[in-house]
């Protein structure tokens, strides 16, 4: 069994691939996939020269993964290699998003986001508003920024949070959940723009976030714990350590 405190050389970085399999991505520059039934890994993709900070499954035979190499390494999940390498920021990638089926967003301590589209495995566009680092579609300037896919223009800026916002998670069409490096989880209203709840308990910075069902939102921290909120009476019921 893993002890939680591998998630401190996790990064945070976890993708479940089907009901039987989770990738890991680490420190040690390469991503683990996992066998949830026997909690075994059964395979270790090598190829990036840094620590791996992100994972998108693309489609199910397909995994994206960002590095502080700076690339974003496309695998190919039935022969288990990389068949595609995207170049183009200058610093580390450090989260990824499926925007559509053919379109990948990446964002990057080089302070931009950039639009890559998955058949020419060219980046077509190059979106600059963050003044510090892009963890997800939240910086280290500590806001959370909105950008309209067909402009390429952001049009919103979620400001509450007094540090870096290291992961979002959409809860549903009118809430999104978003983790601090200060320690706290931000529930924001997507109509009004405003913070409605903050979910305190994490005694350092929440890296993950991850919504287990309606109702239910986990959150990984570097302390080395995952807690369950209940997202009805916004409380903590369980800390897993």
């Amino acid at each position: 069994m893993l002890k939680l405190k591998y998630l401190r050389f996790l990064n945070g970085c976890l993708q479940l691939i089907d009901k039987y399999t989770l990738a890991s991505g680490s420190y040690d520059k390469t991503i683990k996939l996992w066998d949830l039934n026997s909690k075994i890994c059964t395979y270790t993709l090598e190829g990036h020269t840094n620590s791996v900070w992100c994972l998108q499954l693309i489609d199910k035979y397909t995994l994206a993964s960002g590095s502080d190499d700076k690339t974003i390494k496309l695998w190919d999940l039935n022969n288990k290699k990389c068949t595609h390498t995207l170049e183009g920021h200058t610093s580390s990638v450090w989260c990824l998003q499926l925007v559509d089926k053919y379109t990948l967003a990446t964002g990057s301590a080089d302070k931009t986001i950039k639009l890559w589209d998955l058949n020419s495995k060219m980046c077509t566009h190059t979106l600059e508003e963050h003044i510090f680092r892009v963890f997800c579609n939240g910086g280290a300037d500590t806001t959370i920024k909105f950008w309209d896919l067909y402009s390429k223009m952001f049009t919103q800026t979620l400001e509450g949070h007094t540090s870096s916002v290291f992961c979002l998670q959409l809860i549903d069409k009118y809430t999104l959940a978003s983790g601090s490096g200060d320690d706290t989880i931000k529930l924001w209203d997507l109509n009004s723009k405003m913070c409605t709840h903050t979910l305190e308990g994490h005694i350092f910075s929440g890296v993950c976030l991850q919504l287990i069902d309606k109702y239910t939102l986990a959150s990984g921290s570097y302390d080395s714990t995952i807690k369950l909120w209940d997202l009805s009476t916004k409380i903590c019921t369980q800390t897993l350590e």
